[in-house]
C-alpha cells in the first residue's frame, strides 16, 4: 500500500458496530444460541455509511473466547463469527469482519450500552451530529 493510500485509509471513519440489540434484535434470555432479526433502521444506516466509504467492523461479545461467567468458548468463536456473517449477508450487508477486540483504529463505537463522551471533557454526547456520521 502506497503512502497516500495509507493516509487516506487512516482518515477513513472506522465504525465498530455492536451486533445484538444494535444491528439485530436480541433477547438476553437467548444467550448466543439465537440470532434475531435485522433492525431495518440500523441496516439502512450501515448501507449509508458504506456508501460514504466508512469501514465497518462488527464488535460483539459473541466473538469473545470466554463467556460471561468465565467459561471457555474458544472453540465456538469461529462458528459464532460465521453465523453472524451469514446473518449479515442475509440482511443484504457485506460479510464484515467480526471481533470482540477494541482497536485504536476505531473512530466510532456504536453500541446499545455505550454513551459517547466528548474527549477530555467528561461531557456526555449522544447524537449523530456530534459523532460526525
Amino acid at each position: 500500500m502506497d503512502t497516500a493510500t495509507k493516509q487516506r485509509y487512516r482518515r477513513t471513519p472506522h465504525i465498530a458496530l455492536d451486533f445484538d440489540k444494535t444491528l439485530f434484535t436480541h433477547e438476553s434470555s437467548w444467550g448466543i444460541s439465537k440470532i434475531g432479526e435485522p433492525i431495518a433502521e440500523m441496516v439502512e444506516n450501515v448501507k449509508r455509511w458504506i456508501n460514504k466509504g466508512h469501514r465497518i467492523t462488527i464488535f460483539t461479545a459473541r466473538a469473545c473466547p470466554w463467556g460471561p461467567r468465565g467459561e471457555d468458548r474458544a472453540n465456538d468463536v469461529e462458528n459464532q463469527k460465521l453465523e453472524i456473517q451469514d446473518a449479515l449477508e442475509k440482511a443484504g450487508l457485506p460479510r464484515f469482519e467480526v471481533t470482540s477486540e477494541k482497536r485504536p483504529s476505531y473512530t466510532h463505537i456504536i453500541d446499545d450500552r455505550a454513551w459517547n463522551v466528548k474527549m477530555n471533557t467528561g461531557e456526555i454526547q449522544h447524537n449523530e451530529e456530534y459523532m460526525g456520521l
